[in-house]
């Protein structure tokens, strides 16, 4: 029983020291995150958050079945990339925002009061302009960034943007 107190004093001290590495450990992924990589995790996952809302709005809104279907596509493209960006953010420390940024939350509100055709019209334009800018948001990571994990996950994502943005093109003028 006498030895038990000592135990005791050695499973904290062990403890403590297992904290302290990971705290450390944790301290230098956040330090490890270069300012590119990280401004591409937190607009990327902006991106993706506008996406998938811009795709139920397609679903719901949408005048033609190209224009929905391309909704389903982008909902279900953006939250798989979403999935796997998530953790890596996570893992690294970043903090990503719950909601699109207000740029893409006013540009979503305008496309609310049109219908029919104007709506089919205006969405593929404003997922067209969207795809481009994440596009080239991506590229620049792809070149620039210093995680060997955030690069990896652009370049995953690069060639799924750039499929979308050659469905949007393809869909029909009214």
């Amino acid at each position: 029983m006498q030895s038990s107190p000592r135990k005791m004093q050695w499973m904290l001290l062990v403890s403590a020291l297992a904290l302290g590495a990971w705290a450390a450990h944790a301290g230098a992924a956040v330090k490890s995150v270069s300012k590119q990589d990280k401004t591409w995790l937190v607009k990327a996952h902006q991106a993706n958050l506008a996406e998938i809302n811009a795709g139920m709005m397609a679903k719901r809104d949408g005048h033609s079945k190209e224009v929905r279907l391309a909704g389903d596509t982008l909902i279900t493209d953006h939250t798989m990339l979403d999935g796997s960006m998530k953790p890596a953010a996570y893992d690294l420390g970043v903090r990503l925002p719950d909601a699109p940024s207000a740029r893409q939350q006013a540009k979503a509100k305008k496309l609310e009061g049109k219908k029919g055709m104007a709506f089919d019209n205006a969405w593929t334009q404003a997922m067209i302009k969207a795809h481009k800018k994440a596009i080239a948001l991506t590229k620049n990571e792809i070149g620039h960034g210093s995680s060997p994990r955030v690069k990896q996950l652009a370049k995953t994502t690069l060639p799924v943007l750039e499929k979308h943005l050659e469905m949007l093109k393809g869909i029909k003028k009214g």
